[in-house]
């Protein structure tokens, strides 16, 4: 077991209550927030194809935070109509062409979804709030994510294991929306980091973007209780 956190972990160093190394480059860490309890972290090879360099190696930082709202032994007919209505909640960041400006709208999952559980609604309760927050927006425009998307859990972790193919996934997911086993949001920001001047700084902004989304899907979810 690894004994020293990387980089990006050590510049958020006093968010950290435990951490346990999975292998390679994969951590799941426990925080000291009473919200995002959960967090992991990992890198994952740049795409091929996306004009970024690295001056110091070529991965993304992927951080995915986890907020659960209602554990497997709360849930109830109540919770699961909640679930249900929650998924059409499910949201991503977007990039305006003009300016560049960010801004959330709904995740683009949604619409595939839609062709197989024709109950999905899309519903921008969530991205209204989160595109509100005029301290979220200018966090995101300084620390320009790759990628931050906000979805529901939907796969029971005891059987993520049988999923082989996208039939499977598909499959599972249908059978998650009808009989939800919790209701858990996943947060995951992606982004390449540099290891420049602002290294630290990007860092805890990453986890600052983080903290800030988990409080919306958290309090959002327990005022819909």
């Amino acid at each position: 077991m690894k004994s020293n956190l990387p980089a990006e972990l050590q510049c958020i160093k006093d968010k950290i209550k435990e951490w346990i190394f999975l292998g390679g480059d994969f951590y799941l860490i426990k925080s000291n927030n009473s919200i995002l309890k959960e967090f992991s972290f990992k890198k994952r090879p740049m795409q091929a194809g996306i004009p970024i360099q690295i001056p110091f190696g070529d991965k993304v930082s992927v951080f995915t935070g986890i907020v659960e709202v209602v554990d497997k032994n709360s849930m109830n007919a109540t919770y699961k109509d909640l679930y249900r209505k929650l998924k059409n909640m499910e949201t991503q960041l977007n990039w305006s062409r003009f300016m560049r400006k960010p801004y959330f709208g709904p995740h683009h999952t949604l619409e595939t979804v839609q062709s197989f559980i024709p109950s999905i609604r899309v519903d921008n309760t969530l991205s209204g709030k989160l595109n509100s927050d005029k301290q979220l927006i200018s966090l995101i425009k300084k620390i320009q994510p790759d990628n931050l998307s906000v979805t529901l859990s939907v796969v029971d972790p005891e059987q993520q294991f049988l999923v082989s193919s996208k039939e499977d996934f598909k499959n599972m997911l249908v059978e998650y929306y009808e009989d939800p086993k919790s209701i858990t949001w996943i947060i995951t920001l992606e982004k390449a980091i540099l290891r420049d001047f602002f290294f630290v700084q990007t860092c805890r902004g990453v986890y600052d973007i983080l903290e800030r989304v988990a409080v919306y899907v958290y309090n959002l979810s327990r005022e819909m209780k």
